[in-house]
């Protein structure tokens, strides 16, 4: 619902604020993330499948590594998603799903105590939030809540991450 609704609020606010939206010049984009779905820290890739003046759609992929010695419940973390992002001139409001990837090792102090090296999950991941960057510009950053929802046969669980970004387009 508010995926349809964003569209004519945009024209709405385009129009008293006179802002115009335009096209990124620019496809492809490398970021940097503090928080978010790699919790501490990821790196990732991302690229732009549709750009218009006003609607952008792209393709993610993050990945974030924890060496077994840091006793972190997963070892290591690959986020895909794909975003949808609403241009208000160099402004944009953000919101994206995708699975993320995660390889556990043996951890007995978290509740995936049966899991041993080797065992992988796939947990649906969201994302909204608020991301400025020049239809021109080289550098973009976003402000992201970045909720994740872990489940297994036995406990599921609900994780209300958020984050930061620092990203830089080619």
């Amino acid at each position: 619902m508010m995926l349809l609704l964003l569209p004519v609020i945009q024209r709405g606010y385009a129009q008293n604020r006179n802002l115009t939206a335009e096209k990124f010049k620019r496809n492809n984009g490398i970021e940097v993330n503090a928080g978010g779905h790699g919790i501490f820290y990821s790196f990732g890739y991302e690229r732009y499948l549709l750009n218009t003046k006003t609607f952008k759609l792209t393709a993610k992929c993050n990945m974030a590594y924890y060496p077994p010695k840091l006793d972190l419940a997963r070892t290591l973390w690959i986020p895909v998603t794909i975003n949808g992002i609403y241009s208000f001139g160099k402004h944009h409001a953000e919101l994206g799903m995708g699975l993320m990837l995660a390889k556990d090792h043996l951890n007995l102090n978290f509740k995936m105590q049966n899991t041993i090296d080797g065992d992988a999950q796939l947990f649906p991941v969201f994302s909204a939030g608020y991301r400025y960057q020049k239809p021109a510009g080289r550098y973009y950053y976003k402000v992201m809540f970045t909720p994740v929802v872990e489940y297994s046969e036995t406990f599921s669980d609900f994780y209300p991450l958020g984050g930061l970004t620092f990203g830089y387009t080619f």
